[in-house]
Protein backbone atom coordinates (compact mmCIF):
# COMPACT_ATOMS: atom_id res chain seq x y z
CA UNK A 1 0.00 0.00 0.00
CA UNK A 2 1.61 3.56 -0.83
CA UNK A 3 1.23 5.96 1.71
CA UNK A 4 1.52 9.99 0.88
CA UNK A 5 3.01 11.79 3.39
CA UNK A 6 2.39 15.89 3.62
CA UNK A 7 5.55 17.73 3.46
CA UNK A 8 6.28 19.58 6.51
CA UNK A 9 6.86 23.53 5.43
CA UNK A 10 8.06 26.07 8.65
CA UNK A 11 5.50 27.94 9.96
CA UNK A 12 7.36 31.30 8.80
CA UNK A 13 7.74 29.93 5.36
CA UNK A 14 3.89 29.33 5.47
CA UNK A 15 3.07 33.06 6.32
CA UNK A 16 5.25 34.18 3.59
CA UNK A 17 3.84 32.12 0.61
CA UNK A 18 0.42 34.05 0.58
CA UNK A 19 2.47 37.68 0.05
CA UNK A 20 4.38 35.87 -2.25
CA UNK A 21 1.70 34.85 -4.78
CA UNK A 22 -0.23 37.86 -4.38
CA UNK A 23 2.65 39.60 -5.48
CA UNK A 24 4.30 37.43 -8.36
CA UNK A 25 0.77 37.71 -9.64
CA UNK A 26 0.07 41.22 -9.57
CA UNK A 27 3.62 42.01 -11.51
CA UNK A 28 2.63 39.24 -14.27
CA UNK A 29 -0.72 41.00 -14.98
CA UNK A 30 1.59 44.10 -15.38
CA UNK A 31 3.70 42.52 -17.48
CA UNK A 32 0.64 40.72 -19.65
CA UNK A 33 -0.28 44.71 -20.24
CA UNK A 34 2.68 46.11 -21.22
CA UNK A 35 2.99 43.22 -23.82
CA UNK A 36 -0.37 44.55 -24.72
CA UNK A 37 0.53 47.90 -24.84
CA UNK A 38 3.06 47.12 -27.55
CA UNK A 39 0.19 45.58 -29.78
CA UNK A 40 -1.88 48.70 -29.48
CA UNK A 41 -1.70 51.60 -31.83
CA UNK A 42 -0.57 54.24 -29.43
CA UNK A 43 1.87 56.85 -30.25
CA UNK A 44 4.96 56.58 -28.70
CA UNK A 45 5.06 58.95 -25.91
CA UNK A 46 1.69 57.66 -24.49
CA UNK A 47 3.57 53.53 -24.45
CA UNK A 48 6.90 55.50 -23.08
CA UNK A 49 4.23 56.59 -20.18
CA UNK A 50 2.05 53.54 -19.51
CA UNK A 51 5.26 51.44 -19.41
CA UNK A 52 6.76 54.02 -16.72
CA UNK A 53 3.54 53.91 -14.77
CA UNK A 54 3.60 50.03 -14.80
CA UNK A 55 7.51 49.65 -13.73
CA UNK A 56 6.87 51.95 -10.87
CA UNK A 57 4.08 49.75 -9.55
CA UNK A 58 5.66 46.76 -9.88
CA UNK A 59 8.89 48.20 -7.82
CA UNK A 60 6.38 49.28 -5.09
CA UNK A 61 5.03 46.05 -5.18
CA UNK A 62 8.68 44.34 -4.71
CA UNK A 63 9.33 47.37 -1.95
CA UNK A 64 6.07 46.43 -0.26
CA UNK A 65 7.30 42.53 -0.09
CA UNK A 66 9.84 42.74 0.89
CA UNK A 67 8.95 45.08 4.08
CA UNK A 68 6.00 42.30 4.46
CA UNK A 69 8.74 39.82 5.10
CA UNK A 70 10.45 41.54 7.14
CA UNK A 71 7.39 42.29 9.57
CA UNK A 72 6.38 38.78 9.05
CA UNK A 73 10.30 37.47 10.35
CA UNK A 74 9.92 40.01 13.31
CA UNK A 75 7.12 38.57 14.70
CA UNK A 76 4.65 41.45 13.96
CA UNK A 77 1.63 39.15 12.98
CA UNK A 78 -1.14 41.11 12.51
CA UNK A 79 0.02 45.11 11.30
CA UNK A 80 -3.83 46.28 11.85
CA UNK A 81 -3.76 45.13 15.47
CA UNK A 82 -1.49 48.45 16.40
CA UNK A 83 -3.90 50.97 15.09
Amino acid sequence: MIQFTMIKIPPLIRKIIAPLIVSFGLIISFLVYVLLLFFMELPLPIRVIILICFVVLSAVVILVLMERIREIKKGEEDDLGKY
